[in-house]
């Protein structure tokens, strides 16, 4: 029996035996409840879960190996990175990624160069090397902050640390946005909207980016009073100059928009 067969056979059983345990757990509460008691489960709730356990009945083959896909993944995602980093294959494309940030905190020069090793498989990164050493565990540690968006993940077993590097393209919508911020508060022209209000606020800025022009638009959330448009004017300039990499097509909801403390 293969994997996708038996976690589908354990969500039909499963929701069988909610909708039985529900439909018997009711049958229950209805001869021996007293009038001044509910029911802790009502008809309603048994005739939806009903009702879900007949559309599976129904579902195709293509929708069902769609479902069993997203399932298999959130299944993945449980697992402890080392031994999910175990049954990987090794990936040139993520040591290439991450080899730069590496370097950035060991210094590729002769003293240095066996103070790790680097290896990648799939998207999980695995850093050896002496855990006594002090200098290595606070390398280490920078690591994570090398670069934003990078890092999803992070767990050090012994003296191997392993990183969980993020999707290549959600890094690159998440480099863009954190870009986009930096500029931003960066600007000159961010202090002089922010006296154009003295009264203490926040003001909410959404990125809706339009898929067919690939454009990234300003959407304000709330008050539209003089500073909030001065402050709508800097980050469309801001935007306008700091072009969206053309393989993001969605945006984040992490980076999907900007927070101005006033």
């Amino acid at each position: 029996m293969t994997r996708r067969v038996m976690l589908f056979s354990i969500l039909v059983l499963s929701l069988a035996s909610n909708a039985f345990l529900l439909y018997r757990g009711g049958q229950r509460q209805s001869s021996q409840a007293v009038a001044s008691e509910k029911p802790r489960v009502s008809a309603r709730q048994q005739r939806l879960l009903l009702s879900k356990l007949a559309r599976l009945a129904r579902l195709d083959q293509s929708e069902l190996v769609v479902r069993l896909a997203r399932a298999e993944a959130r299944l993945e995602e449980l697992i402890p990175l080392p031994e999910r980093y175990s049954r990987l294959q090794r990936s040139a494309e993520s040591e290439s990624r991450f080899l730069p940030f590496v370097r950035k905190v060991f210094p590729e020069t002769a003293d240095q160069a066996e103070m790790f090793d680097m290896q990648c498989r799939q998207r999980i990164c695995r850093l050896s090397g002496d855990r006594q050493d002090v200098d290595w565990q606070d390398r280490v540690q920078h690591i994570q902050s090398a670069v934003p968006g990078l890092i999803v993940s992070s767990v050090m077993i012994e003296d191997e640390m392993y990183f969980e590097l993020e999707h290549s393209v959600r890094q690159s919508a998440i480099q863009w946005a954190n870009t986009v911020g930096v500029l931003f508060r960066g600007d000159a022209q961010y202090d002089t909207c922010k006296e154009m209000d003295p009264r203490a606020g926040t003001t909410v800025m959404k990125f809706a980016l339009d898929p067919a022009s690939h454009i990234v638009k300003i959407e304000v959330v709330g008050s539209q009073g003089e500073d909030v448009r001065c402050f709508h004017r800097l980050l469309e300039r801001i935007v306008l100059n700091t072009p969206l990499p053309t393989e993001v097509t969605v945006l984040p909801d992490s980076v999907s928009s900007i927070e101005i403390e006033m």
